[in-house]
């Protein structure tokens, strides 16, 4: 009797457990259905591919600001700052030779003028102490002619022949201007040079000559 009911007893079980273990098994099939559809795994998005394009290069304007030279290579030699009115060329016929390089202020100044050129040229006395030299003063860098002559039209032409000199002798005059020269005139101190006003024709319209010659610089101390 015992023996008959528990088979019954397991007869009844086993299909139950199989019933619950089924049921089991669809619930977790659905509930893992259900989180997978509320929570869907995100698709990798796709990067677009860039293409890079390569930049124009920007022209550069071409300086204006000249390019720098060297120095040495357009500097000519040095010689020296010159003194306005410096020697003519030494090739030039009509030579003025000074007798001094330098004098005091109460010195005359003897002057030679030579004609080394081929033809005969004409002078007149019209420069300093109505001599044919005219002696010139730097002023402020500027030649200012020292002394003066009154009778300048009545000045003759003088010839002075090819191969020929002469000499000029200038007494000391105060001043550019005076009005005559005596016994207490001087020269001013400074740097002078003499020159020389000639025509190769006599002309007696051209007062002087339309030539000049300047000789080398001199001091008067």
């Amino acid at each position: 009797m015992r023996s008959n009911k528990f088979s019954i007893t397991l007869f009844i079980a086993v299909p139950l457990c199989l019933i619950l273990l089924a049921a089991c098994g669809n619930q977790d099939a659905q509930s893992n259905s259900n989180s997978s559809a509320s929570n869907p795994t995100p698709k990798p998005t796709p990067t677009p591919t860039t293409q890079q394009s390569t930049p124009t290069p920007t022209p550069t304007p071409q300086s204006l600001t000249p390019t720098p030279t060297n120095k040495h290579q357009m500097r000519p030699p040095s010689r020296g700052v010159p003194i306005p009115g410096s020697p003519q060329d030494p090739k030039s016929g009509i030579k003025l030779a000074l007798d001094k390089a330098g004098y005091s202020t109460k010195d005359p100044i003897n002057v030679t003028i030579s004609n080394n050129m081929k033809d005969t040229i004409y002078l007149s006395a019209t420069g300093t102490s109505c001599s044919m030299i005219q002696l010139e003063m730097l002023v402020n860098g500027n030649w200012q002619p020292q002394g003066r002559c009154i009778n300048v039209h009545a000045a003759p032409l003088v010839p002075l022949n090819t191969g020929k000199s002469i000499n000029q002798k200038l007494q000391p005059q105060t001043g550019p201007m005076p009005t005559k020269r005596t016994d207490t005139s001087v020269w001013q101190p400074g740097t002078y040079r003499a020159t020389l006003n000639f025509s190769g024709t006599v002309d007696p319209d051209t007062v002087g000559g339309k030539n000049i010659v300047v000789s080398a610089t001199f001091t008067i101390s």
